[in-house]
């Protein structure tokens, strides 16, 4: 045989040795798929939670995730939004956690902490609003008080009023029957004079 016929056949058997590796491998064990790893849960953010709550109008929800960001020393934006926000939910008339001496508690912090910081001041003037509403009320309340205590004497007087009109008007009518008995008197006495 001459070397040209040996070297083909020398390549059709490498090819089919290589083919029946991959065949092999192909056919062999297969690797199992790689696992979905589940998802990292994201990690809870309590102002997110409790700006989300404020908006509902959820305070109670809201000052618990307000709580939770206070503890929570590197959140953002800050400990001074939080302090503020639970200074209001504490102070607003309809809120259903409403708890002055708490938002007093809270307004304390904020303003020794941060003076400065917006929310102090509109929680300052939210707080002096407050004030004079108590104020107001207490003075609304004082003179509900003296206007029932008006309207009591009004009516006492009323039925004084009308038991001495009653009195008036029988005097009037005695005096009356008087002077028609005195009328009478003075006509006979006058007949009498005549005779």
């Amino acid at each position: 045989m001459s070397k040209s016929v040996v070297r083909s056949r020398k390549v059709p058997l490498r090819l089919v040795a290589g083919l029946s590796v991959l065949i092999v491998a192909a056919c062999g064990p297969s690797t199992p798929p790689p696992v979905a790893t589940p998802p990292v849960a994201a990690r809870p953010d309590p102002l997110r939670d409790g700006d989300a709550a404020f908006q509902a109008e959820e305070y109670a929800i809201a000052a618990r995730a307000y709580r939770r960001g206070l503890e929570d020393a590197g959140s953002a934006p800050g400990p001074e939004r939080v302090l503020y926000r639970l200074a209001m939910i504490y102070a607003l008339p309809g809120s259903p956690v409403q708890n002055l001496e708490e938002s007093r508690r809270y307004l304390g912090q904020l303003v020794a902490a941060y003076p400065d910081a917006d929310g102090a001041v509109a929680v300052q003037a939210l707080w002096s609003l407050h004030s004079t509403a108590e104020s107001l009320e207490s003075t609304i309340s004082s003179l509900r008080d003296d206007i029932a205590l008006l309207e009591a004497d009004s009516l006492a007087r009323s039925a004084e009023i009308t038991d001495l009109h009653a009195t008036l008007t029988s005097l009037q009518e005695e005096l009356a029957a008087t002077l028609a008995e005195l009328d009478k008197l003075r006509a006979i006495d006058l007949g009498r004079r005549r005779e």
